[in-house]
């Protein structure tokens, strides 16, 4: 970074003041990513771009911040910005094709990703293609893809979740059923995603197969009520007559990390409009009331 050995000041660790210097600085950044402190993390990374407006590695992860925040369009912005800047960084090419991913931007996803590649063969973008390949439907190709990512690297879990995906597809549902139990080992537990083999199953007309998973599933875990809600749903036994508040709960939790994100990939824009109709039809806001969100 240029000016190594000039200072960053104030840039804040809670109520204590720093000074230090930009390498510092962006590490601190990055250890308060990792850890989900993601507002001290922004602002070390907004500080830092306020002089180097042009430093790839803080572009990256901040992109990679406001992506996790749901605000992709601004992420891809970033990332865009980096690879001009860095273009054989082989990180920031599946970074920001993961991104254009999440966003159905498919063929500019598919080329980040495959730059990504030919830079540097990780199993991160070979898992992400795989992924983005199987929403095309070139269901052997992004078999290979995955398939490849686990020859480089045995025990990464996203991988045998992207496999077990693309078997489903194929109704090769043993070696899918093999490749989820792979994934659900592997996988640390905020990142397993049973749902999604389950959901697979049903949607497959596999129902035995996936009764089967929903009920080792429950044997783990046992209080779920997302699962008792499932499998009750595919078994036809014991389903209640609503869904219970604890399912509800669970399920609305579990999507609000994403809300924000799923709703900007299918290109929600009520509150836009009703803002911009306000606009137009009343003086500008003087600030004198409080709102609130209530759903």
């Amino acid at each position: 970074m240029a000016g190594a050995h000039t200072e960053i000041t104030d840039v804040g660790d809670g109520e204590r003041a720093l000074s230090l210097t930009p390498e510092q600085a962006l590490a601190l950044a990055i250890e308060r990513h990792q850890l989900d402190e993601l507002d001290d993390a922004e602002m070390i990374y907004a500080a830092l771009l306020e002089r180097w407006p042009d430093h790839p590695d803080v572009l990256n992860h901040m992109g990679v911040l406001r992506h996790q925040r749901g605000d992709s369009a601004s992420a891809v912005r970033l990332l865009r910005r980096a690879v001009e800047i860095a273009p054989a960084a082989a990180g920031i090419w599946n970074n920001l094709g993961n991104v254009l991913k999440h966003l159905r931007e498919t063929e500019e996803a598919e080329h980040a990703l495959r730059r990504s590649i030919e830079l540097a063969e990780s199993p991160q973008a070979l898992a992400n293609l795989g992924s983005l390949l199987r929403r095309r439907g070139q269901w052997a190709e992004g078999e290979a893809a995955c398939r490849r990512a686990i020859d480089i690297a045995p025990t990464f879990g996203d991988a045998w979740h992207h496999l077990s995906l693309l078997l489903v597809a194929q109704d090769r549902i043993p070696e899918a059923i093999l490749a989820a139990s792979q994934a659900t080992v592997l996988l640390p537990p905020h990142k397993r995603r049973r749902d999604s083999y389950t959901r697979a199953l049903v949607n497959a007309g596999q129902i035995e197969h996936a009764v089967a998973m929903y009920r080792e599933w429950l044997a783990d875990e046992p209080d779920n009520a997302y699962v008792r809600h499932h499998l009750a749903a595919c078994i036809g036994e014991g389903a209640p007559e609503r869904a219970s508040d604890a399912y509800v709960e669970q399920v609305f939790d579990g999507f609000a990390s994403s809300f924000d994100a799923k709703l900007a990939s299918l290109g929600y824009r009520a509150p836009q409009l009703v803002a911009e109709a306000l606009a137009a039809s009343l003086p500008a806001p003087a600030r004198q009331f409080d709102i609130a969100d209530l759903g």
